[in-house]
């Protein structure tokens, strides 16, 4: 199961349901893996949860300086440490966005959407860099966060989104940048929806959306996070606007699209 996804294991994917990723990290080795190692970058900066392993065998200031460079790398991920081999399962408890049964709050899904990183003490910051780009539905151009070739942005728009726009906006930057899109996720306005929704996808698979009772600070508006292979941000974030703010393809464009026939 380490090595491959649960959405491939026909059995468990039945019976389970996606929740969230834990990665669990060496403090003694980390330092060195993260240098040297993009696998090692990619599984930090995909968790929803980051255990630290064999603090006690380090020195605190090693330790403090592991737990700076996870939250420089995935801000919004909480950190726990195993002490002697020790960790409450509760941990587990709040591990994905949003589940009001599970008493997950407010705070804790504005967490999960964090791109910023804590302003103090972080051994590789990740550097904010305002790019121009504004989308066209009336969002501010989008904040950017590196650590080194990790980014993370976020976008916001005003206007409730077309669900098929949406899914052919995320389906055309799959299509072009294929594993480079480490991860989705956000809060939605939905055109004929009443309720916000939460929205994860992680390596091209989109999970089920989740309904929250009420917008977070009683605002309606999208909010978008994507984690990215950092390459074309810029371009990623022009097509995925230019493909959800495209007029709907008529049934001919359809039809042509589907036989491979160019549009003239």
């Amino acid at each position: 199961l380490h090595k491959q996804p649960l959405r491939e294991e026909g059995f468990i994917a039945q019976r389970y349901r996606f929740d969230g990723t834990v990665t669990v990290v060496d403090a003694g080795h980390i330092e060195q893996q993260l240098a040297a190692q993009y696998e090692a970058v990619k599984q930090v900066a995909m968790a929803d949860l980051l255990v630290v392993s064999k603090g006690d065998l380090v020195e605190d200031e090693q330790l403090a300086r592991v737990e700076a460079q996870l939250a420089a790398l995935n801000p919004a991920a909480p950190i726990e440490r195993v002490s002697n081999g020790e960790l409450s399962p509760a941990v587990l408890e709040k591990l994905g966005a949003y589940n009001e049964a599970a008493g997950r709050d407010v705070r804790q899904l504005l967490a999960w959407l964090r791109t910023e990183s804590p302003k103090q003490g972080l051994a590789s910051p990740m550097q904010p860099k305002m790019k121009p780009f504004a989308a066209k539905v009336g969002t501010a151009a989008p904040t950017h966060f590196e650590h080194g070739n990790i980014e993370s942005f976020s976008l916001r728009i005003g206007e409730p989104l077309k669900p098929s726009r949406l899914l052919a906006a995320i389906d055309a930057v799959q299509a072009q940048y294929g594993d480079a899109l480490l991860r989705l996720k956000g809060i939605l306005q939905l055109e004929g929806e009443s309720q916000p929704v939460v929205i994860h996808g992680v390596h091209g698979q989109l999970y089920p959306l989740q309904a929250l009772g009420d917008w977070p600070e009683g605002k309606a508006q999208s909010r978008l996070v994507f984690i990215v292979k950092s390459q074309d941000n810029a371009g990623i974030e022009q097509l995925f606007m230019a493909t959800l703010t495209a007029p709907e393809p008529t049934m001919e464009e359809r039809l042509k699209a589907m036989l491979g026939q160019p549009d003239h």
